[in-house]
């Protein structure tokens, strides 16, 4: 036990924790490795064990926290000093008059500090996302960001050294190079990852939402991808947000045919430019639902499609799932049986080799469809079909183990193709 006065700091495994005793007792934050550069951040007080999200309500002052933090990030050694003076002092932060606006759009970033309607600073960078900036006082703000290279991280800096301090950050660890790609016939937008030494496989990803879009953020799987020397794409096809209104709103009515041209046209496109190379499609949710789709595709070449969650039958959506709402906003009676993957399995043979993960627990695409489309696959002479479940899954994973096991899992069938 240490004085109220004191900061104990030692080593464990080269990684610094910090014990501090506070008014409730004894305060420990804990910083352990899980997986490479990946880390899990908690404290406890007695026998009550809290997570890093209530941390960041100390610091940030707002309670909604799904959208920018989870447990797997990286806080800096000074910013976890900052916290734990800021809460040995019982304090949120100092009083200032200070605040901070971020925007997020395209491939670009934009900081600005102001003081009494007053713009102080604006700093623009590239390739990167901030997930949220507050400041701590007049001269100091903290600071979660993420790029491409690196996990999402809770940075403390001085405001003088800030553009340095972010340039040097995204300078470092590049074993890869990404870039924002819009194609000019088809419109679609997508992200471009190129490793230092590109090898003959391909990954191709598609997001769900549909409202929801691929940006600049770090992510284990892809990261996990390019260090096996892959090309990486990540398509933001019609329907993604962070782009203009009727970029999002093409889609409505028109799900699965102005979407599923997009990545048809960029897959014969890899075909052509990258002959005889390996191409993995994969999806989750909405966008497994599409992938499930072009499984039934003959004009292009690919390896393995992987579906994380998707649906397999719009009419049972219909009925069944608690995204009525949404399909009935996205597809139109005219058409449902053409891009119904559960209606053309009668008309259309199975092109390319297909696995889906599914979830037992999944309410927003309720596994029972999953188990009618593998069934009228096996009337399919020669169909390539795997079906993975995991009883405790819902529609996405629900702490960090989960997601470590769904990652594993799908580089598991990538790479041992």
């Amino acid at each position: 036990m240490v004085s109220n006065d004191e900061i104990n700091v030692f080593q464990i495994n080269n990684k610094k924790n910090y014990t501090v005793e506070i008014s409730s007792g004894c305060l420990f934050i804990d910083t352990l490795l899980i997986e490479e550069d990946l880390y899990i951040i908690e404290y406890n007080t007695h026998k009550k064990v809290y997570y890093i999200n209530d941390l960041y309500k100390k610091i940030f002052e707002y309670d909604s926290l799904s959208n920018s933090i989870n447990v797997n990030t990286y806080i800096s050694c000074e910013a976890i000093n900052s916290i734990i003076t800021t809460i040995k002092h019982n304090t949120k932060k100092k009083d200032t008059d200070s605040f901070v606006l971020v925007e997020n759009y395209g491939s670009y970033t934009k900081l600005c500090i102001k003081k009494n309607n007053r713009i102080l600073h604006v700093f623009n960078f590239k390739n990167m996302k901030i997930h949220k900036a507050v400041a701590f006082d007049d001269n100091y703000i903290y600071v979660h960001l993420s790029t491409p290279y690196h996990q999402p991280s809770l940075h403390f800096f001085n405001i003088s050294d800030f553009e340095k301090n972010i340039n040097a950050l995204l300078n470092s660890n590049k074993y890869y190079t990404v870039q924002h790609v819009t194609d000019e016939e088809t419109q679609l937008k997508y992200l471009e990852y190129s490793p230092n030494n590109p090898g003959e496989n391909i990954a191709v990803f598609l997001h769900g939402g549909p409202y929801f879009h691929f940006d600049f953020s770090y992510c284990l799987l892809s990261n996990k991808l390019l260090k096996q020397n892959f090309r990486v794409f990540k398509l933001n096809t019609y329907g993604s947000t962070g782009y203009q209104h009727h970029y999002k709103e093409r889609i409505y009515k028109q799900a699965g045919i102005v979407d599923y041209n997009q990545i048809i046209s960029f897959l014969k496109y890899l075909n052509n430019i990258y002959p005889g190379s390996s191409i993995f499609l994969i999806g989750n949710s909405y966008g497994a639902y599409l992938c499930s789709l072009i499984g039934f595709y003959k004009d292009i070449n690919l390896k393995k499609i992987l579906c994380i969650s998707p649906f397999t039958d719009i009419k049972y959506q219909l009925l069944f799932s608690n995204s009525i709402k949404l399909m009935r906003e996205l597809f139109s009676n005219k058409y449902i049986d053409n891009v119904n993957p559960q209606f053309l399995i009668k008309n259309n043979k199975l092109q390319h080799s297909l696995t889906i993960i599914h979830g037992f627990k999944d309410q927003n695409c309720p596994l029972q469809q999953i188990y009618n489309f593998k069934n009228n696959l096996k009337l399919i002479k020669g169909a390539k079909f795997k079906l993975i479940t995991y009883f405790n899954y819902e529609h996405y994973p629900k702490n960090i183990s989960m997601l470590f096991d769904l990652n594993n899992k799908i580089l598991e069938e990538i790479l041992n193709e």
